[in-house]
């Protein structure tokens, strides 16, 4: 047991309809320092034994009294509550069960379970319903649910106990619905931990639980987006798509996606073709000399630099000459590094772009592709079909011909679950809609690889499938068919 200055000791009074109004408070308060106390669970887990069931039963006493009272959640319980919240679930999480081994596999590998789950269980039941009360007011909350209390949360969700996920998972929703103040800097916090995840560690447990979150809030933006969504979605959510995890979350950072080419159309070209975000070299540079941590990259667009005497003109970056990172990177620059960044600075400054400016073939699902790993790339085929699933038509246009390249790569694949998804996109009515549409662009690219399989894939059911879509594009396109035949007859013939 774990003294925090609280004698243990049994409250037999009951918080139910007997006891006396003007005591409930008081007798609730007693309560939730009563649970403060904590008990060893991992090391010893025979000892305690009545002080451990008095606990929960005092939390699972707390719960119901929450749930079936109205006005017991007075201004003096909340600072109360979230101690005890704080006291008990605010941990140092221990190290990675296998840190260097091979990549968790969600069906084969077991979890390590947390030891004092009888106790946290109910702790975070009793918070969520604190937050769910029609009598819970944020106003008052505020002073204590703030940024600090958001940190330490977050910082859970590396736990190895999917259980633990979960209950974080909703409760950290709650928050974001429940505090208005606090969003931006939930979202920002998010982007830190997803930042370390792929530029860093590439370990985080709790990455599908953060995505599933985010696909909440992100259906609620409203439109039309702001830029700093649609930055969040190039920056953050497609360059997920390149750690050798992808397995564990692409569900939810496919859902993502879709949500926001579902709100708004336009990023369809960025996100599958184009050069997603290319850091300027200002961003760049400071994210080189600074720590992922240190950086707010929420604000990197609207900060600058001052640089000793190579001043950079205010007209561009809007600079602030003694930001935190601007300081931290006149700390670690030499005088000549300093100058070179003045110069790129300037290169910057003189493009007619924003600096977070768009540039072609650096970053899209395209170029994330897997090259060798299939089944990584049954994923990407898996989502493209969801991204085309809500395609406008104008939109295919812009992104077909690339596209249909990859595809046809996957069609010709010699891993058979890679070639077999990709055909399957022959049974998708609308995909095919869109095939038929522009038909002239896409037969062409389609043809030679589809052609090359009836001979050559050493799979069965492959060739089935490979002459099911050679039979539907016959029948869409009768003479453009035989033309796309007759051209790779005397290609083959040179």
């Amino acid at each position: 047991m774990q003294d925090h200055h609280v004698t243990y000791r049994e409250i037999n009074a009951s918080l139910g309809i007997n006891a006396a109004p003007g005591e409930r408070e008081q007798l609730f308060i007693q309560k939730l320092r009563q649970c403060c106390l904590l008990f060893d669970f991992a090391e010893e887990p025979l000892s305690d034994l009545k002080w451990k069931e008095v606990k929960r039963a005092a939390l699972l006493e707390m719960v119901e009294y929450v749930t079936s009272q109205r006005g017991v959640i007075t201004d003096a319980i909340y600072p109360e509550a979230v101690n005890m919240f704080a006291i008990n679930l605010f941990r140092t999480l221990p190290p990675s069960s296998n840190p260097n081994g091979a990549e968790f596999d969600p069906e084969e590998d077991e979890p390590t379970l947390e030891a004092a789950w009888p106790h946290l269980q109910l702790v975070y039941e009793l918070f969520l319903r604190l937050l769910e009360s029609p009598d819970f007011q944020p106003n008052v909350a505020k002073k204590f649910i703030d940024q600090k209390f958001v940190l330490q949360l977050l910082e859970l969700f590396d736990s190895e106990d999917p259980r633990e996920r979960d209950f974080l998972k909703t409760t950290l929703h709650r928050i974001y619905g429940k505090f208005l103040v606090l969003r931006a800097y939930i979202r920002k916090q998010i982007n830190n931990v997803f930042y370390r995840f792929i530029y860093e560690t590439e370990h985080h447990n709790g990455i599908a639980e953060l995505l599933e979150i985010l696909g909440s809030i992100i259906n609620g933006f409203a439109l039309p987006l702001k830029e700093e969504h649609k930055l969040f979605l190039l920056r953050v959510l497609l360059p997920l798509h390149k750690v050798k995890s992808l397995s564990v979350y692409h569900p939810q950072l496919a859902y993502c996606v879709v949500q926001f080419l579902e709100k708004d159309p336009s990023l369809t070209q960025p996100v599958v073709r184009d050069a997603l975000f290319v850091e300027c070299t200002y961003c760049r540079l400071v994210r080189v000399l600074t720590p992922v941590t240190e950086i707010n990259y929420n604000n990197l667009i609207s900060s600058g630099i001052h640089l000793s005497n190579y001043d950079v003109e205010r007209q561009h970056f809007q600079i602030k000459s003694h930001t935190n990172y601007a300081a931290r990177a006149r700390q670690k620059c030499t005088a000549a590094s300093q100058f070179c960044l003045a110069q790129q600075l300037r290169n910057c400054r003189a493009s007619s772009h924003h600096p977070s400016i768009f540039d072609r073939d650096q970053r899209a699902l395209l170029k994330y592709w897997p090259k060798t790993h299939s089944p990584k790339e049954v994923m990407f085929l898996n989502e493209m079909e969801e991204i085309l699933d809500v395609m406008e038509p104008a939109e295919f246009q812009k992104v077909m011909e690339p596209l249909f390249r990859q595809l046809a790569k996957c069609v010709s694949s010699p891993h058979f679950q890679v070639a077999e998804r990709a055909l399957y996109y022959w049974n998708n009515e609308y995909i095919m809609s869109l095939m038929s549409d522009n038909a002239a662009t896409v037969l062409p690219i389609m043809f030679p690889a589809l052609y090359r399989n009836t001979k050559t894939h050493w799979n069965k059911t492959i060739h089935g499938l490979v002459y099911n879509a050679l039979k539907l594009f016959m029948e869409m396109n009768q003479k453009l068919f035989d033309e796309c035949s007759q051209q790779y007859k005397h290609e083959k013939q040179k």
